[in-house]
């Protein structure tokens, strides 16, 4: 279907109705591009439509391409991954809630072809993983970066907001971390003992970051094994899980932390998937850095900050990993240390 030159991303039709989609996940909208589209099906379908507007941020049109006034009858809005809540001055607009990356999910726990089972798991993979960013459209750069070169004062407004930031990302990451050892507490001192201990730390010094379980009755001379969700670069990027020693020393005899490892590394196909597992040695016997869409916090920032007061899909992702790691690991730790 299209409207002068115009072409749906995807049209599914089934006369006298049409369900249309929209995809948008890099480029921006042509002017009066979704006004368009709307008269376009209102006149062909007779308001029996749905245009899905699909878009990183789920939120409605840039106003060139939808003007503020326009009939937005049949518009609904999707996003490929859970976002923030919208803005509640936005005129009433159907909201789809289930992003589309649950929708893939779902379907893949019902589906028992297992080719199109793991067809629906990649396309979901690819939603965190391609489109699950913040992603900055081009005109909207252009209207910040008018904005800030309107006047003094909003230039030293930017220049405050850039020096603030990797304090205010901190505190967001922190508070994320501080939420989700909640979350998985109760699960794994159930599962795992309640003599299990957790922590959560954030502000942006590799060495004490993250989120850890372990025991006091750990010991290894002098040293205690973590498990540890942890990262390893000034911003909070590089995550992974691992197996590490605190205080950090490389005085613990090679074979002992190379037991170690190898004995993580024997079991961990039951450990969360997609992530490549190392046995090392020294302070860090073992690790795995975590899948590409997770690896860097900086553009989950904005949903950090949301799930930080109310968990939501990204938290439940990385705490069911976190027991999932914690369960394998702990186990093996308290034999080692037996032996």
């Amino acid at each position: 279907s299209t409207t002068q030159h115009r072409r749906f991303a995807t049209p599914v039709q089934s006369f006298p109705s049409c369900i249309a989609i929209e995809n948008k996940p890099y480029a921006d909208d042509g002017d009066g591009q979704v006004q368009a589209y709307l008269r376009w099906l209102a006149k062909e379908y007779r308001g029996r439509f749905l245009l899905i507007y699909l878009s990183p941020h789920g939120g409605l049109p840039a106003e060139n391409s939808l003007p503020a006034n326009a009939c937005t009858h049949g518009l609904a809005l999707m996003s490929y991954v859970p976002v923030a809540a919208p803005n509640t001055s936005e005129p009433a607009v159907l909201r789809i809630r289930s992003p589309l990356s649950s929708w893939f999910a779902r379907c893949a726990q019902g589906c028992e072809v297992d080719r199109l089972r793991w067809f629906l798991r990649d396309a979901e993979a690819f939603c965190h993983k391609q489109l699950g960013r913040v992603t900055t459209m081009p005109s909207e750069i252009d209207e910040v970066r008018r904005f800030v070169l309107e006047s003094d004062e909003n230039l030293r407004t930017a220049i405050a907001v850039f020096d603030a930031w990797p304090q205010i990302r901190n505190e967001v990451i922190a508070r994320f971390l501080a939420k989700m050892k909640d979350c998985i507490k109760e699960e794994l001192a159930g599962e795992l003992g309640q003599d299990l201990l957790f922590g959560s730390w954030f502000d942006g010094r590799t060495q004490q970051d993250g989120l850890w379980v372990f025991r006091q009755t750990w010991q290894m001379q002098g040293a205690r094994p973590y498990v540890w969700l942890a990262h390893d670069g000034s911003a909070p990027k590089s995550w992974y899980w691992a197996v590490q020693l605190s205080p950090r020393t490389n005085e613990i005899p090679q074979e002992k932390t190379k037991g170690l490892g190898k004995a993580l590394l024997a079991e961990a196909s039951r450990m969360p998937q997609g992530v490549r597992f190392t046995n090392g040695q020294g302070w860090c016997p073992f690790w795995g850095y975590l899948e590409g869409d997770l690896a860097n916090w900086s553009p989950l920032a904005h949903q950090m900050h949301e799930e930080g007061r109310k968990p939501g899909e990204l938290m439940e992702r990385l705490s069911c990993q976190f027991v999932q790691f914690a369960t394998v690991t702990v186990p093996i730790i308290d034999d080692f240390l037996r032996d």
